[in-house]
């Protein structure tokens, strides 16, 4: 089939049908769904379009038959997606979550004929603890040389239920990837859910095959608190830096900073707000992680910044900043404060990129169209490009599925990047355990991190940024 481009691929032994489906199903393109026997034959073919199943043109049998074999598909069975990039006719066979409730109701099927053996399948091992060292900030399980998690591929099942937990020799631990909640009821906004936007501010769409030869500035923005940002900027660092990329992240909130959201908030001595005077200091203040080519600038001290911080115009101090940054590093994740004045306007107009942040749920989707006013805003060589933006918190409730159904076709729906974060409470029990989500060992985080990295490739595609290996030395863990 042509005009398909290759998303992820795995064993139904480390994720069920089931569980690709809470990845892929909601995309808004149209996805493609394969499944295979370890000889390569194959068992079922299902397209999927923004939650339901579909009938296409190319399909030789009835869909719900395919979606049948499908989810009572063997463990040993490996599954490819892909999304479809050109238009296509289709025929909606029904949603997902109806066509699932319908479909475990019929009786099993006798087997044709005898599957091979199941493949064992590879086991993650652990990863060696690095020792502590006094600039350290841990975001993720400590480690020195774990191995990069493949982009495309399903995360490995580890051997062990229970999360592994540093050794007592280990730097602290982090506390939670956990989303933002909102400290405020937002007032309520006009009812449109994004305006009108000019072509030019759409995602950038490379050539095939192009690649970016400098470092690009992004910043993560939303009008409302309480989105993800911090989050997100944290957890999409990580998958970025396993794509083979030197990442730095740096905070410009001290509300939500992001040293506060792993428990280290009492390791930096300084941060962003104190190099912004001073920006030819940050190699000395960047922090070590324990992710191979990911750094953090905490965004202060021990002390708050001062009111000319707070108040004054610093946009030229952030330019200089980023602009250090981006000596270092590919690629530059600047974590903006909550709203698109003031700071986060000076961010903006300091990076060549924006990623926004996008929670479903209604005051949220009134207020986002502050998102494009503050673009509308920035004009000549303040100008900022649209990277993408991300749906976070996507709940089963009707007015969270309305509100991203609204976002997603509507004037600016091509921001959208795929697959949407839904709201899981493995966000919560890896605050509760004191880590990332993404190192958190749950199949839900697992589930979450496979997202997280679905996310990053979509991104870097959209930056022309080529994944590539980290050569010796150039881990950051120094």
């Amino acid at each position: 089939m042509d005009g398909r481009s290759y998303v992820m691929s795995g064993s139904l032994s480390d994720f069920s049908f089931s569980e690709v489906l809470d990845v892929v199903a909601l995309s808004r393109q149209h996805t493609l769904v394969e499944l295979r026997e370890p000889d390569g034959s194959a068992v079922a073919s299902i397209n999927l379009k923004a939650g339901h199943l579909v009938r296409t043109a190319s399909d030789t049998d009835d869909p719900r038959d395919a979606f049948d074999r499908a989810i009572r598909a063997d463990s040993s069975c490996l599954f490819h997606v892909y999304r479809l990039s050109e238009p296509m006719e289709y025929q909606d066979s029904g949603r997902i979550a109806d066509v699932l409730k319908d479909i475990t109701k019929r009786p099993r099927r006798a087997k044709s004929r005898v599957r091979p053996p199941r493949p064992v399948a590879p086991r993650r091992k652990p990863a060696p603890t690095p020792p502590t060292t006094p600039e350290k900030t841990p975001v993720a399980a400590p480690t020195s040389a774990a191995p990069e998690r493949p982009t495309s591929t399903a995360p490995e099942r580890p051997t062990s239920t229970a999360p592994e937990r540093p050794t007592s020799t280990a730097p602290e631990r982090p506390t939670s990837a956990a989303p933002e909640r909102p400290t405020s009821t937002a007032p309520e906004r006009p009812t449109s859910t994004a305006p009108e936007r000019p072509t030019s501010a759409a995602p950038s769409r490379p050539s095939v095959g192009s690649t970016r030869t400098s470092s690009v500035a992004v910043a993560v923005a939303s009008p409302k608190g309480g989105v993800g940002k911090t989050t997100i900027a944290l957890n999409l660092g990580i998958s970025i830096a396993r794509r083979g990329l030197r990442v730095t992240v740096i905070d410009a909130d001290i509300n939500g900073d992001i040293l506060s959201l792993i428990d280290s908030r009492g390791a930096a001595k300084a941060g962003t707000y104190n190099l912004l005077s001073q920006p030819d200091t940050l190699e000395r203040t960047l922090r070590r992680t324990a992710v191979p080519g990911l750094r953090v600038l905490p965004a202060m001290g021990q002390t708050l910044p001062d009111a000319a911080s707070a108040t004054g115009d610093q946009t030229e101090q952030w330019r200089a900043l980023i602009a250090q940054a981006l000596q270092s590093a590919d690629v530059v994740l600047v974590d903006c404060p909550a709203g698109v004045t003031h700071t986060s306007l000076q961010v903006l107009r300091a990076v060549s990129h924006v990623l926004g942040v996008f929670q479903a749920e209604t005051v949220a989707s009134r207020s986002f169209e502050m998102f494009g006013r503050a673009l509308d805003a920035l004009q000549g060589p303040d100008r900022v490009e649209v990277a993408g933006v991300v749906v976070n918190m996507l709940s089963e409730s009707d007015t969270s599925a309305a509100a991203y159904e609204r976002f997603k076709t509507g004037p600016t729906g091509e921001w959208v990047l795929d697959p949407p974060i839904e709201h899981m409470g493995a966000f919560d029990q890896a605050a509760d355990a004191g880590t990332p989500v993404q190192m958190f060992d749950s199949d839900a985080a697992r589930n979450i991190a496979w997202v997280f990295d679905t996310l990053a490739a979509e991104l870097s595609t959209r930056l022309a940024l080529a994944p590539k290996q980290l050569e010796a030395g150039d881990s950051f863990l120094i």
